[in-house]
Order: structure tokens, then sequence, then C-alpha cells
């Protein structure tokens, strides 16, 4: 054995004095009790050498994709199924695993579920932390699941919301449309609108995740389709490509399209922007964070355009279309406007306002930190805020 010690490149000459060797921690190969012969073996974790950690690894990744290959094979030979088929989301395998096996990608998100300190799924002990996603375009929950898409072959977000109840949980519809549309990804699943048994036209925002009974989240879907649907908000032009062990920064996902080029070992070279504005190029989409207080969103297209985030007391010009927020609860407020025939708000005959904040049942009761309700979930109509606005459009 050889024991080196290493100071670097410099000449300054130094001495070590009072050296001594002595056992260290006991080397764990298979713990006591456990053996191959009695089949006895069991799943390596903290305390077990770092090799036989790594072949746990791959035994259990060459197992999934064996899973994966044996199911696909099945469904597409045996049964005759003609749809793409994937596994389950990217993160939760590797993007190289699902570039060797799926028709497409799929991928989940949340912006500031629900966290249950003590025990799982506890109704009682619970909390959100309740602050607006427009403050942190760096550190997002839908640009951070971007550089994840593999370029070759289709995308899809199977689960998406800002749970409730939450102050700014109206901005899961329009940010979604956002990111979708600009990165051309081909689906996004709102996770959900529904999950009981019977009350399918309730008046109340029934839990974490149903859209049933959210009217400020409800509102949006309409207007903001037509971002995304309709293709007003045109995806962006430029591509970034990361590669299966390297992936590019989120914040990229506002000037390129970009995900992962399996074929790849060489990552585009580009640079992230600096700061907390994001903005495409043609500052169609602008995400501004520099000042917390008032982060925002403008969208601005000819048939579709839209402001929201902490905008109470803001006015803003949208080619031509003049908005003039008022004073709203918590400074927020979603305000989009579309056209309903897809031509430019200039030349139209008819558009849809949504004007939206949050929404609350009657009786629920917030914490102090207003970052749980326990069980006081209150009781419907659910009530919305009013949203005071005044809006120039280009025709008088």
């Amino acid at each position: 054995a050889r024991i080196c010690f290493k100071f670097g490149g410099s000449n300054v000459p130094f001495a070590l004095a009072g050296l001594t060797l002595r056992r260290g921690g006991d080397w764990i190969v298979v713990p006591a009790g456990q053996s191959v012969e009695k089949a006895s073996i069991e799943i390596p974790v903290a305390g077990w050498s770092e090799a036989a950690r790594r072949d746990a690894v791959r035994f259990m990744a060459a197992t999934e994709e064996a899973f994966i290959r044996e199911m696909v094979d099945f469904l597409k030979k045996d049964l005759g199924v003609k749809v793409p088929i994937t596994a389950s989301q990217i993160s939760y395998h590797t993007p190289a695993l699902v570039a060797a096996t799926c028709d497409f990608a799929d991928i989940h998100a949340y912006w500031q579920h629900p966290r249950f300190p003590r025990r799982p799924w506890d109704a009682v002990d619970w909390e959100i932390r309740n602050t607006p996603m427009e403050r942190v375009p760096e550190a997002d929950a839908l640009l951070a699941r971007a550089p994840w898409r593999l370029l070759d072959r289709p995308y899809t977000m199977s689960e998406w919301n800002i749970p409730d109840p939450h102050d700014y949980a109206a901005s899961a519809v329009p940010f979604a449309a956002m990111v979708a549309a600009l990165q051309d990804w081909d689906a996004v699943f709102f996770f959900q609108y529904h999950s009981g048994g019977g009350s399918w036209y309730g008046d109340k925002v029934p839990g974490y995740f149903s859209f049933n009974g959210q009217p400020a989240k409800l509102a949006l879907f309409t207007a903001c389709a037509n971002l995304f649907r309709r293709g007003d908000l045109a995806p962006l032009t430029d591509v970034a490509a990361g590669t299966l062990d390297k992936m590019l920064p989120a914040t990229l996902g506002l000037t390129h399209r970009v995900g992962i080029d399996p074929k790849t070992r060489t990552a585009t070279a580009v640079t992230a922007p600096a700061g907390r504005r994001l903005a495409t190029p043609d500052q169609r989409v602008v995400w501004d964070a520099s000042d917390p207080a008032r982060a925002h969103v403008v969208v601005n297209t000819p048939a579709t355009r839209a402001v929201w985030g902490l905008v109470g007391g803001r006015q803003f010009e949208l080619g031509g279309l003049g908005l003039a927020v008022g004073a709203v609860e918590r400074d927020y407020a979603a305000v989009v406007i579309t056209t309903m025939d897809g031509q430019a708000i200039e030349a139209t005959s008819r558009v849809l306002l949504a004007a939206v904040g949050s929404a609350t049942n009657r009786g629920m009761k917030w914490n102090e930190s207003r970052t749980s309700v326990g069980r006081d979930w209150g009781t419907g109509p659910a009530e919305v805020n009013g949203i005071v606005a005044e809006i120039s459009l280009p025709r008088g």
C-alpha cells in the first residue's frame, strides 16, 4: 500500500509531525447474518460498501429496463396496441432508460405541493408554503421540467397543479399555457378535475388538487387554451440540447426550446440568462421578478394578451391595449384578453375577458401563518375577490 499527501504545486517546504496510522471504520461488504447461500441478501443501503450500492443500482436499472421492454413488447405485439407507450415519468427512471424504451417522455410538476411533517397525508397536520411562483423564475416548478424533454420524441406533463388552498393558485393555468406553448410540448394534464365519487357539479374548493368547484382556476381555462391549443403563442425557434448525462439550465426556457438529444455527447454551448428577468427574444413574453414584490408575467401576442402576478396598482401597455389594475388583495391578479375568432385584437369584434384573483370557501379558517386550514375547509359556494381594472381596447 502507498499513502501520498498532496499539497498542490507550491514549493513552500513543509513537514508532518506526530503522524500515526490507526484502524478506521469497519469495511462492511455483507452485513452479518446475510449470505448469498441463504438467499438473504437485502438491498444495499447506507453502511454497505460503495461498490455494493453501485451494483444494486445497476441491478435495479437493468431489471426495470427489462420489465419495460417486456411490457411494451406484449402490448404492441400480443395485444396490438397502436397508441404511443411510455413508462412512468422520466425523472422516476433516467433519461437514458426512457430514451431506450419509450415512444414518448412524460413528467409531473407541482408548485408547493402540500407537506405532511409527521404522518403522510394527515388531513389535519399539513401545510403549503403559499407564495407566488412568479417570484422565482430561476427555481419555478414548470421551467425546471423543460430540460428533461427528449427532443427526438413527444413530451407530456401528465400532472401539473398549484394545490389549494393557495392565494396564488390561479396562475397554474396561464403558467402551463405559456410554458407549454413556448416549449412546444405535446400535452399538459392538470391534476385534477375531480376525485370524489359524486358532486360533479361542486360549488366549493374540495381539496388540494381538484379543479371542480375552484372558480379562479376554471375561469382561465378557455382564455389560456388559446395560447397553447390555438397557437396564439408560437413555439420558440432556437433549440438548445443537453445530453443524457448533462441537462441545460432551466432559465433558458424563455429563449430556447430545451431538452436532451439522446444521440449527442456534447451539450449546446449557450449561456443562461443572468438575473431574475426572463424574456423571449421578441419580447412576446416577459417574466420579471427583479423586484420580488412586483413579480409578474406579461404575454403580448396579436390575439391574446395577458398579465398575471403581483400586479396590483400597476399599468401595462400591451401592443396598443392599455391595462390598469387597481388595488387587489395581496396585489395578486390574472387578467387575460383573447379574441373569440383568432384574429388580432385590433381586427376582431368579439373578445373574452377573464379577470381573476383567488377563491376561498365560506368559513375556511387559515392558521396564523396562512399555510394551512387543517380540516377547516369551509362550505360552498366558493367566493372570489373582485378584480378592479380598467382596459382600453385598441379600437376604442
